[in-house]
């Protein structure tokens, strides 16, 4: 399984193909989280992902290492991870996945894509990494396809101002949720093995919210609300589908494609989000709405740069 190379389609390389096929199937599992979430709190579907993601990814080094883990993870390593996925997939898809409720999937999923803007941002107080002028450019474009989307008047409309608002303000939170996320694992990802790593994230993001549902006492009835069969297979299909399988896509991506190029193609998924969305959500995106994503995706792609 581990030697598999996706093999290209539309005359693209390996490479470029899994960055591209893992932003399509992000885009879908969107869908699938949107509809189990209708039914159950966010916190609890969220759960549920990162803890099949956890159990999967430990099925998978088993059988390529003969371990269900990485023991070549130090202490630090460990710690800087797990808390990277606490709060970047913990905290920030439990933010998403109540968005996705709010504004709609696509919406949320645009706003969330600012993560690099918070990123780049942050490196400055973490790093001292200095954005470029091309990066500031790219910061600029990205805002202002968000704010097209956000400014549909049509949809203004339709929304109510107070959810438009929080719905706005989850994106946000987990737009920066994700980009701590991602700069507490920088150090710790440097020599270690992505898939070995990545199995720590999740597991740090499932016993985050695990430590939440038993402190709330709710973890009983997170349950009940995922075992509704309406919940159980689209949350089931949707961990298989996106922390899994396109997250292997996205390492292999990384690894066989110039990552200016993996990267932007990754950063695709809202705009998958306009035909699967019309097509599974009824969700026609109006004009404004749909140059706005594509404004937003080429800010990130010179963000990315």
């Amino acid at each position: 399984m581990f030697d598999f190379a996706p093999s290209g389609f539309a005359g693209l390389e390996p490479g470029p193909a899994a960055a591209l096929g893992a932003a399509m199937i992000w885009a879908f599992t969107s869908i699938l989280f949107t509809a189990a979430g209708r039914n159950v709190v966010p916190a609890a579907t969220n759960l549920f992902k990162t803890a099949a993601a956890t159990l999967l990814f430990g099925v998978a080094l088993f059988f390529r290492d003969g371990l269900p883990f990485d023991p070549n993870l130090d202490l630090r390593q460990l710690w800087l991870l797990a808390l990277s996925g606490a709060i970047g997939l913990g905290i920030g898809d439990s933010f998403l996945f109540a968005g996705y409720q709010l504004l709609g999937t696509r919406r949320a999923m645009l706003v969330q894509s600012t993560h690099p803007v918070f990123g780049t941002l942050l490196a400055i107080f973490f790093f001292g990494e200095l954005p470029t002028i091309l990066q500031f450019v790219g910061i600029t474009v990205v805002l202002g396809g968000v704010v097209l989307v956000l400014g549909d008047g049509h949809r203004r409309r339709v929304l109510d101002p107070a959810v438009r608002r929080r719905g706005v303000i989850f994106g946000l939170l987990a737009a920066a949720s994700q980009a701590v996320g991602a700069l507490l694992a920088k150090e710790a990802l440097i020599g270690a093995d992505a898939f070995g790593a990545t199995q720590i994230r999740v597991l740090g993001g499932a016993a985050a919210l695990l430590a939440f549902a038993l402190f709330r006492r709710e973890l009983r009835s997170w349950i009940r609300g995922l075992m509704q069969p309406q919940v159980l297979w689209r949350v089931s299909a949707a961990s298989v589908l996106g922390p899994f399988i396109a997250v292997f896509l996205m390492l292999y991506s990384i690894q066989n494609a110039p990552a200016g190029v993996a990267l932007t193609l990754l950063a695709t998924a809202p705009v998958w989000l306009l035909p699967l969305g019309a097509i599974f959500q009824k969700d026609h995106p109006s004009k404004q709405e749909a140059f706005g994503v594509v404004v937003a995706i080429l800010g990130i792609a010179i963000l990315l740069r």
